[in-house]
């Protein structure tokens, strides 16, 4: 090594002088001069060339550069690391970031798209990709297989070519259609029976709760009637009442038919008024002249 040595050279009118001397020839105590220890400085890789001290700077600038960056890294991913964190402090951080998220497994995933888990270990989905998936049911039971797998949608429809309303039978509801087939959709009648009470007194049967307006209505009995005397009647009225609205007549007036119940061969005709108030006729039911309880209306 070499050691410190103070020259000093001084001339006849007291200057004092001080030698100069270069790197390359002052020797370290190993036999090499300075030069050699500090290396050509055109090799540095540094920006600064033209100082030690000034490449050393930039150095020592350029690695607080990278912590810095390296904090706000290990932030980015969750890390929670101050500006004055140590290097230790930065190591440990970036051991602790996730190598990923989730539990999915290759099945799960669409073929052919990658990704990873908690391991880290990048993986390639195997899920199969159907597309669109879509059909028409035509059939009661029939089914469409739809695979197992990923579809970006489709439609299933079902579709019955006989299945509207006029083939269903009235108000009963088939997958939302409301049927209307009825008797007279089948070109048959409406026909409704029963034995209703009689007012004596007035002569007349009412009906009520029909669902149809009766075209032809007949009231009868199975036995004669006796002891009616009190109300000025002797036998029993079998009314017959008939509707020829579709061939353009319609009856105002109905013909009765008495027949005595004491004289089987006694048998008279009346004609009675059908005004809407007295008698009528309409969909909801009927009032007609009549001593017997029994009857049949056909729409």
């Amino acid at each position: 090594m070499a050691e410190e040595r103070t020259i000093q050279i001084q001339d006849d009118s007291g200057n004092v002088y001080y030698p100069q001397t270069k790197s390359s020839s002052v020797f370290m105590g190993d036999g090499k001069s300075i030069d050699s220890h500090l290396g050509d400085a055109t090799a540095l890789k540094t920006s600064a060339k033209d100082s030690f001290v000034n490449a050393i700077n930039e150095v020592f600038q350029s690695g607080t550069n990278v912590k810095s960056n390296t904090i706000s890294a290990v932030n980015s991913k969750g890390g929670n690391l101050s500006t004055s964190a140590t290097w230790d402090d930065v190591i440990n951080a970036i051991k602790a970031i996730a190598k990923g998220q989730g539990n999915a497994v290759e099945s799960q995933v669409l073929g052919g798209a990658t990704f990873s888990n908690s391991d880290g270990k990048l993986r390639t989905g195997s899920m199969s990709n159907n597309g669109a998936i879509s059909g028409t049911i035509t059939n009661q039971g029939q089914s469409i297989s739809i695979p197992e797998g990923y579809t970006k949608g489709g439609s299933i429809i079902a579709k019955f070519a006989n299945l509207i309303a006029s083939n269903i039978k009235k108000d009963v509801n088939i997958g939302s259609i409301i049927g209307t087939l009825d008797i007279e959709n089948l070109g048959g009648r409406k026909w409704a029976s029963g034995s209703a009470s009689v007012d004596y007194k007035g002569q007349y049967i009412e009906v009520t709760g029909l669902n149809f307006k009766p075209l032809v209505i007949y009231t009868y009995t199975s036995t004669s009637l006796y002891g009616v005397g009190d109300y000025g009647m002797e036998g029993y009225l079998e009314t017959v009442y008939i509707d020829f609205s579709s061939v353009g007549v319609k009856p105002t007036k109905l013909t009765v038919l008495v027949n005595d119940g004491l004289m089987s061969n006694h048998v008279e005709f009346k004609i009675c008024n059908i005004d809407g108030s007295t008698y009528h006729v309409d969909g909801n039911g009927f009032k007609l002249p009549s001593c017997v309880g029994n009857w049949i209306a056909i729409g």
